[in-house]
C-alpha cells in the first residue's frame, strides 16, 4: 500500500477525506473496510481516533490486517471485525467478481447466475 498515492486519491474530490475532522475521543465506524486504505489513512491523519472496521470478504480481510501490520498502526487504534454488517443481524450471502472483490454484492440468496461471480462457501454471520 503506498501511502503518498492514497493520500493523493482520499484527498482528492472523489474521497474528500481532507474535509474530516475528529476530535480526541471520537470513533470512527468503517464498513466495507475493503483493505483498509480508508481506516488507515485516517489513523496515521488521527492517530487519537478509536476505528471499528468491518470487512466481510476474507482475502479483503486478510489484506486489511496485513496492511495494518505495514503501516505500523498501534493495535489499540484499529478493531477490525470479519463481519458483514446488517440493520437486522440476519446472515447474508456475498457473491463477488473473481477480478474485483471490492465490488461483492451482499444478499439473501444469490441473485446473478452469471459465470463471472462466485457466491462465499459459507454464510457471512453479521
Amino acid at each position: 500500500m503506498k501511502h503518498q498515492y492514497w493520500d493523493s486519491l482520499l484527498n482528492s474530490r472523489i474521497c474528500c477525506c481532507h474535509l474530516l475532522y475528529f476530535s480526541p475521543g471520537n470513533y470512527v465506524i468503517d464498513i466495507g473496510g475493503n483493505v483498509g486504505i480508508v481506516s488507515i489513512y485516517l489513523a496515521k491523519e488521527y492517530p487519537f481516533l478509536k476505528i471499528y472496521a468491518f470487512e466481510p470478504m476474507h482475502c479483503n480481510y486478510e489484506n486489511f490486517k496485513e496492511n495494518i501490520k505495514l503501516n505500523n498502526i498501534p493495535e489499540w487504534v484499529i478493531t477490525l471485525v470479519n463481519k458483514a454488517v446488517t440493520k437486522d443481524g440476519r446472515s447474508v450471502v456475498i457473491s463477488y467478481n473473481l477480478a474485483n472483490s471490492g465490488g461483492s454484492i451482499v444478499s439473501d440468496k444469490l441473485k446473478n447466475n452469471s459465470h463471472d461471480y462466485r457466491q462465499c462457501d459459507e454464510k457471512i454471520d453479521s
